[in-house]
């Protein structure tokens, strides 16, 4: 393991999963839903799902979709069976990822070292059977933010201009802001990408 993966499966993100907990995103996926996506979705994959606070959220959207979550935690993962998600234990390079037709992150890729984002990016492409949607700390500029008196443990940028640079088959279907003040948990961009050529 790298550095930001020893610390998110130790015992600071097992405190992070801890703190963090059954939190309703309904209101944050309504958002997106509504601008872009063609509905039903058949499988859902989050990387990064903690406990499965997301796909709680997508199961009442998508009551028949197949819904998995990756994580490095053990603690988050063992909570993410518990609420009866398939949870795949283990960071999103060492495991094999399902593929599925909407494969998103919400806030992950903030904590993977910039080395490692286009490996990163490449593992959600090759996933994605059609949708990708980015809900990340957006700067236009990368820069590092101290967190919880660590460092090198949290990084905004483009994440999505990132993908779009990295993958010619990738088109930007929307993008939206949701603020903490108005009832959110945080304050984050989202990017809702599709895949122009969508392999059967």
């Amino acid at each position: 393991m790298n550095r930001q993966e020893t610390l998110w499966h130790g015992d600071f993100g097992r405190e992070y999963h801890l703190r963090n907990s059954q939190i309703d995103r309904a209101g944050f996926w309504n958002e997106i839903l509504a601008t872009g996506i063609d509905l039903p979705v058949a499988s859902v994959l989050e990387l990064g799902a903690g406990q499965g606070d997301n796909l709680s959220a997508l199961r009442s959207l998508f009551p028949e979709a197949k819904l998995t979550g990756v994580d490095i935690n053990p603690l988050a993962v063992e909570l993410m069976r518990d609420r009866g998600f398939e949870a795949i234990e283990g960071s999103i390079h060492s495991v094999k990822l399902p593929k599925a037709d909407l494969v998103f992150t919400r806030g992950t890729l903030i904590h993977v070292q910039p080395n490692y984002l286009p490996r990163t990016y490449a593992d959600i492409h090759a996933a994605a059977l059609r949708y990708i949607v980015l809900a990340e700390y957006f700067s236009p500029e990368p820069r590092e933010i101290p967190y919880r008196g660590k460092g090198a443990a949290l990084w905004a940028r483009d994440f999505m201009g990132d993908m779009l640079s990295q993958f010619s088959d990738l088109t930007l279907v929307d993008y939206g802001f949701v603020y903490k003040g108005a009832g959110h948990d945080e304050s984050l961009n989202w990017f809702l990408a599709e895949k122009t050529e969508v392999k059967s």
